[in-house]
């Protein structure tokens, strides 16, 4: 399950194939869920921009995303495990937000 989460292998995979198909990497827009989920309306713009669309408002741009009635009846996760899960993926992380070229102010905590 924890080798799901490595994001730099698979989009390193993708990024290979289309350098094959001598596609441009430009042809790729990669998002972030966390920042969708706290820029809505920002990164919808990005996708449409991307594809070529005019920027749109996009209808219930507040509300939460996949709003879950679980929220609080999960169980939290150990601070020891929580830790050993930051140790693995920290550098995989680094990796993939190098490769896009992005901060690192919204790496997974």
């Amino acid at each position: 399950i924890v080798g799901r989460g490595l994001y730099v292998i698979q989009l390193l995979d993708y990024l290979e194939a289309m350098d094959i198909l001598e596609k441009p990497r430009t042809d790729m827009l990669v998002l972030q869920s966390e920042r969708f989920r706290l820029q809505r309306q920002k990164e919808y713009n990005r996708v449409l921009a991307f594809l070529g669309l005019p920027p749109r408002t996009l209808r219930n741009a507040t509300e939460e995303v996949h709003p879950t009635k679980y929220k609080n009846e999960s169980p939290s996760m150990p601070e020891s495990i929580r830790q050993q899960l930051r140790t693995i993926y920290q550098p995989y992380n680094e990796r993939l937000y190098k490769l896009l070229g992005w901060s690192d102010d919204m790496v997974w905590t």
